[in-house]
């Protein structure tokens, strides 16, 4: 025990660092998840409306013809 706080007395500012480093990188990782979680279900609707569209427009240039 003696020994885990000298270590931390020696290096309390790299073990800070690390550990701040630690929180940001798990608190933006999230959202960066649910950022591209969103972006891919706009994608999905995206593609859904798309192919939506290119039939109407199908059927419109058979009845033309």
């Amino acid at each position: 025990m003696e020994d885990i706080m000298q270590l931390i007395v020696n290096n309390g500012l790299g073990i800070a660092s690390f550990g701040a480093l630690l929180y940001f990188v798990d608190k933006y990782l999230s959202k960066m998840n649910t950022l591209v979680e969103h972006i891919s279900s706009t994608l999905v609707e995206v593609e859904k409306s798309l192919s939506d569209l290119n039939v109407r427009i199908e059927k419109l240039e058979k009845k033309e013809k």
